[in-house]
Parts: C-alpha cells; structure tokens; sequence
C-alpha cells in the first residue's frame, strides 16, 4: 500500500498507508473528513433523521429524497481507484447503505419505498500507474499550451488578450475584443481550435459555433453538444486521448471524460415494484426522472429528455 500513486491525509502523515491517524488532525480542519469513509457514515445518520424529522413517506403524497455519498469521491481522487483506501470506503459503504435500507424497510415498509442507486461518474487509474504498466496516459499541462495559444493569436489578428480565461477544459474568448477588431467570431473559435488541436495529449477540439450545425445522433460529439450550455459553456472545448486528465498533481486521478471508464456507472432500483433482474442495454441518467414518473403514474418533469426505462416489475 506504500507507493507513489496515493496521495496523503492534511494530518502530517508522510506515507499512504494504515493506519491513517486521524487523532492527529487539527479538530477544526473538518474538510479531513471529505476524504475518509467516516463523511458517509455521517451522512447515513442525517439522512435517517430528516426521515424521522420531517415524516417523510407517512403521508398521503409520494416524498422525495437525494442523497449523495460523496466520501467515495474525494477518497478516490486522493488515491486512486486502485487503492486500499478507497475499497475500505467502499465495503464501509456497502455497510452503512444495508443498514439504511433496514432502517427504511422497518420504519416504511420495503414495498412502500423505492430506491435507486448510481452514481454521477466513474474513473481512471493514476497517470503514472498507467504509465508503469505500459497503458497509454498522460497529464496535460494547460499553461503552457495557453500561453502559445495567446501569442499565436497576437501573431494572427494583432496584439490584444483574446484568451479571457480557461478552465476545465474550456476556453473562453474576449468577444468584445474581437468585435472591436471587426473579426468574425466562427473564425476565431475555428481557428484556436487548430491551433489547440495540435496540443500533446489532445485528442479532439470543438469550436461551439459549429455545434448547432453538426448532425451529432451519437458518439464524442453527442457528449460534448449533451453538456454545452450557450450561458457557461467556452467558445472551444477541449477532449484529451483516453487515459490523460488534467490534473494538477501526480499522485491520485480526476475524472470528467468522455469515455468509458468515465461513463460507464451501475444503476440499481430496489423495492416498490421492482423485481430482481437485468437490463442489459446501455441507459442514460437523464433516464432515470421519467422512469421514475412512470413508475408513478405522473407527467415527467417538463425539460425531461430521458426516456422510461422497462425495469423489471412484480
């Protein structure tokens, strides 16, 4: 468990190994606790008294609850998805999610509650594991790639700070600039996104002007058109190759790609209806609201654009 890969507790420690001593952490730095199982036990027990508090599921209308475990989160990008540390968060886990479905089945009854469980991603292995054992990977270091970036373009359309920001992943334009300059906006995004195309660890870039005109039904394009919003979303969005990341540090992982090992997350439903078995194709989360509502007999909310799934019904 003693290896490179992992990083450490905010405790002092100078290895990644148990026993990780969390007696020695300084009481007020409460953020410790993100990156220990102990975040979800807690979580656990608010969730059981805000049941109790609020007399959720007791009344005549169907009540709602979210809960997001997300220990899982901060262990796995602290370590490393092939770490100790986080298949001891994930058994902890298993446990304390058994004792909140016995909580829920003794106090509403299991054919009164319906459970789905999932997650919002997945991850890839440590850069430098990949590495050592002869996969392809790789960190991208943003900065100097920017840093090119503003000079070509100063060679290009004249001096001015074209670039107003980037940040995962994306990079935002001064659009007032280039209307001063009189420039074509399309053009612009066209051509950072060749320039950036040409990026080590780079895999694809897409310029956002030309989204709307792309025929994009499936596939990397579908991703990235699925996430882009005209309000946040950069002029030109980066895709790093299969197993970089953009990762400030060389010990733990990241996760926010678009392939498979991203992607690629379980989705359980358990109680009310449900009937063991398996649906084997490909869902999406945005498929989850209207089964749901399905299940209900009710509208899908009005932006729903997922569709039911034919989970295994009693």
């Amino acid at each position: 468990d003693d290896n490179f890969y992992e990083g450490l507790l905010e405790n002092g420690e100078t290895k990644p190994v148990f026993p990780h001593n969390l007696k020695t952490v300084d009481k007020s730095n409460y953020k410790v606790l993100l990156s220990t199982p102990f975040g979800n036990s807690l979580l656990k027990e608010f969730a059981i008294e805000t049941i109790k508090a609020e007399q959720l599921g007791k009344g005549k209308s169907t009540d709602f609850l979210a809960v997001s475990f997300s220990s899982t989160d901060y262990v796995g990008h602290n370590y490393g998805i092939n770490s100790i540390e986080l298949e001891d968060t994930y058994i902890k886990l298993d446990k304390e999610l058994g004792e909140f479905f016995d909580f829920l089945d003794s106090y509403l009854g299991k054919n009164n509650v319906l459970v789905f469980l999932t997650s919002d991603h997945g991850a890839t292995c440590n850069v430098q594991y990949a590495l050592d054992h002869k996969m392809p990977a790789g960190l991208f270091d943003s900065k100097p790639v920017i840093d090119s970036l503003k000079s070509k373009l100063n060679q290009i359309y004249g001096k001015g700070d074209f670039v107003l920001a980037y940040i995962n992943q994306n990079l935002y334009l001064n659009h007032k600039l280039i209307e001063e300059k009189k420039l074509s906006l399309i053009e612009v995004q066209n051509s950072v996104a060749t320039i950036l195309l040409k990026a080590k660890g780079v895999a694809n870039t897409t310029a956002i002007g030309n989204i709307n005109i792309e025929n994009n039904s499936s596939g990397l394009m579908k991703q990235i058109e699925n996430g882009f919003n005209k309000n946040r979303s950069g002029d030109v969005i980066i895709t790093l190759l299969p197993g970089w990341m953009e990762w400030g540090k060389t010990t733990g992982t990241t996760h926010g790609s678009p392939y498979t090992y991203d992607t690629h997350i379980p989705l359980i439903f358990y109680g009310w209806k449900i009937k063991n078995g398996t649906y084997l194709p490909n869902v999406n989360i945005t498929d989850i609201a209207p089964t749901l509502a399905h299940l209900l007999n009710i509208q899908p909310p009005d932006c729903c654009t997922g569709k039911a799934i034919p989970v295994p019904l009693k």
